[in-house]
């Protein structure tokens, strides 16, 4: 994903994205990366309860009473959060609650192009599954057959 949209979701979800995680996917799925920070981050603030616990979070990078991502990348074909911290933090209903957030991400980001954002399909590519349009996908394959 390009530095600037990262920078976005930083600024945007300080809670969440308070260790600088790693991502590793592509640009056309930072709606689907958006929306469920968005979401997910909601909860975070109500975990946390008022607005001067949420600064003293934010402004601790080692406080690890509360998740946050440390990674986010593509994995036989879905997008893929990768979260750490204390889930004891919060009550089972919003731990049930972020699963789901991060189930339906998985699946959607199933029908979408990592590359450009519109709709795709989760293809195999030699040893690896992705998710791309028809356009990207002929695109890589057109390089391929250059290589050989």
């Amino acid at each position: 994903m390009s530095p600037p949209q990262v920078s976005f979701l930083q600024e945007a979800y300080p809670l969440l994205f308070r260790k600088s995680p790693e991502v590793t996917c592509g640009d056309g799925w930072f709606p689907l990366i958006n929306e469920a920070s968005a979401k997910i981050e909601a909860i975070l603030r109500e975990v946390c309860g008022s607005p001067e616990k949420i600064q003293e979070v934010i402004a601790n990078p080692k406080y690890e009473d509360l998740i946050f991502i440390f990674q986010i990348k593509e994995k036989f074909g879905g997008l893929r959060y990768n979260l750490w911290g204390n889930w004891e933090t919060m009550t089972e209903e919003q731990g049930d609650l972020i699963y789901q957030i991060l189930d339906d991400l998985e699946s959607a980001s199933r029908t979408v192009c990592e590359v450009c954002g519109t709709s795709g399909l989760t293809r195999k590519i030699k040893l690896f599954h992705t998710t791309l349009c028809d356009s990207h996908y002929q695109e890589i394959c057109d390089g391929m057959e250059k290589k050989k």
